[in-house]
């Protein structure tokens, strides 16, 4: 099924795909079966094996550019894996804004989308606005860009997609080995000037989709239909703009502000726990393979501009640490936890290149200061 954003805040739904679109009302084609609910309900044993791991999805930045105002710069992209990064991971600075009764159902995905080496792919392609057709944007014969294996990596299109289309997400039950992504068009990506838009949570929403989730109110205005995740409420329809809190509708307190709404970036903040077990089920059944790529050599991207690299980041084991500017001669340096607790303490003189071994720290997130900077590092 393909779920239509649009610039007045309305939706279309088409089969089979999710797309999002800015003008219209929505028009439901309800044509998913029961079944395609089923395979992908919660996995017990996914949840028992992985509950704790941060598991690295390794990605690929497919950049197809028809003006030159399309080629969205690196820098950018880097913004946005952020903005993902911490989305999925219930680590944005605006979770705070849960309501209270809503707060106990955050989720966090320990999903880390980590760009591959290599794996920002720059292409001028000769058709204009060719991201509203998939059959153009995922064949490079077509002006658009094959796929990277698919069984192996996780494929994200930046293209023009239209005046009204802002993004879609390929279902899992959609997909084929040739057609399988998320299409965001470039204005959306990262911080931009988008009324609405403006966060870099369009890829977020599309990226929901594209691991199994559906709108939280299924698409139909009404009370007879659901999304089929059990702590996302009954609702009747979107929402859009920035509402006020609360609202409500079957009998409910809607949850307006989880990812899967329409409402504006700055109003929606969070996956629920229900959601996410859904998304590491997708992945554990459509995805397996990114379950257990060893990504020694993968590079965790930021918009952070830093004095210092990490390498490799994801780490297993050693953290190599290289020192840009020759201004540090005498550095301090530490490692803290999510919660604030240091892990590592050391003081430096006159030193390029410092190795921390991380191999007994337990698979999370964690956080590395030099000076006065500090940079966001992946244990698994």
């Amino acid at each position: 099924m393909k779920t239509i954003y649009t610039l007045l805040l309305t939706f279309i739904s088409f089969s089979l795909k999710s797309q999002v679109i800015e003008a219209q009302k929505c028009k439901n084609e309800n044509n998913i079966a029961i079944s395609q609910q089923e395979i992908y309900s919660t996995n017990s044993e996914f949840q028992e094996k992985y509950r704790g791991s941060q598991i690295i999805i390794p990605t690929v930045i497919h950049v197809l550019w028809y003006t030159y105002d399309e080629n969205v710069a690196d820098e950018k992209i880097f913004e946005q894996l952020d903005e993902l990064n911490n989305c999925f991971n219930a680590t944005n600075n605006d979770i705070q804004n849960v309501p209270n009764e809503f707060k106990k159902r955050i989720g966090n995905a320990d999903l880390t989308f980590c760009i591959v080496p290599n794996g920002i792919i720059r292409k001028q392609t000769f058709v204009n606005e060719i991201g509203i057709k998939d059959s153009n944007v995922f064949f490079s014969n077509n002006g658009g860009d094959d796929v990277w294996n698919t069984d192996s990596f996780c494929n994200i299109y930046i293209t023009n997609t239209g005046k009204y289309i802002a993004g879609y997400g390929i279902y899992p039950w959609a997909k084929t080995k040739q057609v399988n992504g998320i299409v965001v068009h470039p204005k959306y990506i990262g911080i931009n000037t988008s009324a609405h838009f403006n966060l870099g949570r369009i890829l977020v929403h599309e990226m929901g989709h594209f691991l199994g989730l559906y709108h939280t109110w299924k698409d139909d205005n009404d009370c007879n239909t659901d999304d089929g995740i059990e702590d996302t409420p009954i609702q009747e329809h979107a929402y859009y703009n920035k509402p006020f809190y609360p609202q409500n509708s079957c009998g409910t307190s809607n949850m307006f502000m989880n990812f899967m709404d329409y409402v504006d970036d700055n109003s929606m903040y969070f996956f629920t726990q229900k959601q996410i077990e859904k998304m590491q089920n997708t992945v554990s059944t459509e995805y397996p393979n990114w379950l257990f790529n060893k990504l020694d050599n993968c590079a965790l991207y930021s918009s952070n501009k830093t004095p210092f690299t990490l390498f490799p980041n994801p780490v297993s084991d050693i953290l190599e640490i290289k020192i840009a500017y020759s201004s540090f001669k005498i550095v301090d340096i530490t490692i803290h936890d999510i919660t604030g607790k240091i892990l590592f303490e050391q003081k430096e003189n006159n030193v390029e290149k410092i190795k921390i071994n991380v191999e007994n720290f337990t698979k999370g997130i964690y956080f590395l200061t030099v000076g006065n900077t500090s940079q966001k590092f992946i244990k698994y």
